[in-house]
C-alpha cells in the first residue's frame, strides 16, 4: 500500500515536472505551501523514487519531531534529527553530553549516506567540525576484536572523551 501510495504522488502533473536530484542539477530545491502531510508525503515519494539521502530543514525541534513521525510510517524508516547544541552555563563535570554526542551520532551518520535527516533551523545554523576532522576521529570497537588499550585511550581522548575514575554518562571512560 505505501509504495503504491509513494508512486503516485509522482503521477500528479505538477510533482511529475520537477527534477529528481541529480537531473539537470536542479536541485537542492525549496518546495513550500504544503500542508504537513503533504510535505511528508512529497518528502517520502522523493526519497522512495531517487533512494538518494534527503536533508529536510524545520523551522524548530516540534515540528521536526512531527514530520518524523509522518515519515517514519510513510517509509518504515525512521529519520534523524539533528538540534542545536544545549548551552550549559554550569561546571563541566556536572553537565551531560548526551545531546551533544546525539549531534556528533548524527552528523556521522550524515556522512555515510543516512536515508532522511531532519535540520532544526538552530542546528543548522550552528557551526559543526569539518567532515574531514569527523571523519578521521570517529573509531569504532566491535565486540570480540582486538585493540590495544593504549590506543583505545588515544582514539577517546582525540574525540573529546574524559577519562574519570567512574563512568557516570557518555563522553567518560575509565
Amino acid at each position: 500500500m505505501q509504495k503504491s501510495l509513494l508512486s503516485a504522488f509522482f503521477e500528479i502533473p505538477e510533482v511529475a515536472a520537477l527534477p529528481l536530484p541529480g537531473e539537470r542539477g536542479r536541485l537542492p530545491a525549496l518546495i513550500s505551501g504544503l500542508s504537513a502531510v503533504h510535505r511528508a508525503h512529497f518528502a517520502a515519494a522523493l526519497r522512495e523514487r531517487s533512494g538518494l539521502p534527503l536533508v529536510l530543514l524545520c523551522p524548530d525541534e516540534a515540528s521536526a519531531e512531527a514530520l518524523g513521525s509522518d515519515l517514519a510510517a510513510l517509509t518504515g524508516e525512521a529519520p534523524l534529527l539533528l538540534t542545536s547544541r544545549e548551552y550549559t552555563l554550569l561546571s563541566a563535570d556536572a553537565v551531560s553530553r548526551q545531546s551533544e554526542q546525539r549531534r556528533i551520532g548524527v552528523l556521522r551518520s550524515m556522512l555515510e549516506g543516512a536515508g532522511v535527516t531532519l535540520i532544526t533551523a538552530s542546528g543548522l545554523l550552528q557551526r559543526a567540525m569539518p567532515p574531514e576532522l569527523l571523519r578521521r576521529a570517529a573509531f569504532e570497537l566491535r565486540d570480540g576484536g582486538s585493540c590495544a588499550p593504549e590506543d583505545v585511550e588515544d582514539a577517546l581522548l582525540r574525540c573529546g572523551y574524559t577519562r574519570a575514575d567512574q563512568v557516570e554518562g557518555p563522553g567518560l571512560f575509565s
